[in-house]
């Protein structure tokens, strides 16, 4: 099964293809930044990109990471805007699709729900002993981080 992992953003989209068989094998994963000012043209860059994704990894499953409640309503609306195009490009090529809170990712990879980001990556190069550092947006990582549990609650 092939796992794509998104941890949304209209500025920059955390991406990560991991591959479940007997274990877990990370595919690639990265960090897309729009280039656009508009809230429209980045819902289409990021449509772009993401069909190009689809296209060349051909997952079965997307991971997302849920989005929560925060201070700023503007910013949830335009996530709750970009998710919306997600999920419905995800149901058209017909995948399966599993929504993660951030706390429930953190927990499954570190073990406590309020971890912070530097945990998260730390985690990682502990599961995946041949990760190595790289220059990757923190978004880059939590994508990693989230197809990775979704790739444990499938078993």
């Amino acid at each position: 099964m092939i796992v794509l992992g998104i941890d949304p953003g209209t500025s920059r989209l955390g991406w990560a293809i991991v591959e479940k068989k007997k274990e877990e094998r990370i595919i690639a994963f990265d960090c897309f930044f729009s280039q656009s000012k508009d809230l429209a043209s980045k819902l289409k860059e990021i449509d772009d990109f993401l069909e190009e994704v689809f296209r060349k990894y051909k997952p079965n499953l997307l991971a997302l990471e849920k989005v929560f409640y925060g201070r700023n309503q503007k910013t949830v609306i335009q996530i709750a805007k970009l998710l919306g195009i997600v999920i419905l490009k995800a149901k058209k090529k017909n995948l399966e699709i599993i929504e993660i809170s951030p706390n429930e990712v953190k927990k499954a990879i570190t073990g406590w729900g309020l971890s912070q980001k530097r945990e998260i990556k730390n985690a990682l190069f502990q599961i995946f002993p041949y990760l190595k550092e790289e220059k990757k947006n923190d978004d880059a990582y939590d994508a990693l981080a989230t197809a990775l549990v979704a790739c444990r609650l499938i078993r």
